[in-house]
């Protein structure tokens, strides 16, 4: 799956794995800040 999004972030799960996503939204709620991240694999 092609993504054409210009950031990305990459995220250290517990195991150590380094793993990249794509951002496909940023949100603000309750002042609080939150991004809807995803990769082939899975969406956070």
């Amino acid at each position: 799956m092609s993504y054409y999004l210009r950031d990305s972030v990459t995220v250290q799960k517990e195991q150590g794995e380094e793993v990249d996503y794509f951002i496909e939204a940023l949100f603000d709620v309750d002042d609080e800040s939150y991004a809807l991240i995803r990769n082939d694999d899975e969406t956070l």
